[in-house]
């Protein structure tokens, strides 16, 4: 995850392909999100486990925190080809100017803003 953060930091918005930039950015919102999964498989703990599964789902599913809910939402659309998510509301990766951002039709927010959020709600729930 931290690794293709660093890269989507230090990709040149203003010269690289639009199709490499969100490459780059549906990689790092995959790797914030699918985290999840090998944080599940992680613990052995049986009861742990559950509550882990619980705290996971609840972050990323509930629909109230926007940055997770939008990482969530692009995840799922690339991995099942329509831009749509869960809520089927249309979200999308759009570029304006030297700046990508995703977008609902209630919400438009940096790519980086999203990404730096994913990483730092991780670092926070892990303790890193």
């Amino acid at each position: 995850m931290l690794r293709w953060h660093e890269k989507l930091l230090v990709v040149d918005f203003a010269t690289a392909s639009e199709e490499e930039v969100v490459d780059l950015i549906l990689a790092c919102f995959q790797n914030i999100y699918f985290l999840k999964d090998w944080v599940m498989n992680a613990v052995e703990n049986t009861s742990h486990k559950k509550e882990v599964k619980n705290l996971l789902h609840d972050a990323f599913k509930s629909g109230d925190d926007i940055h997770l809910s939008l990482i969530r939402d692009l995840c799922n659309s690339s991995k099942h080809q329509k831009l749509y998510s869960n809520r089927n509301q249309e979200v999308w990766i759009e570029r304006s100017d030297d700046l990508y951002v995703i977008r609902t039709k209630k919400v438009e927010l940096p790519v980086l803003v999203v990404a730096r959020y994913g990483v730092k709600w991780w670092q926070g729930t892990l303790g890193l």
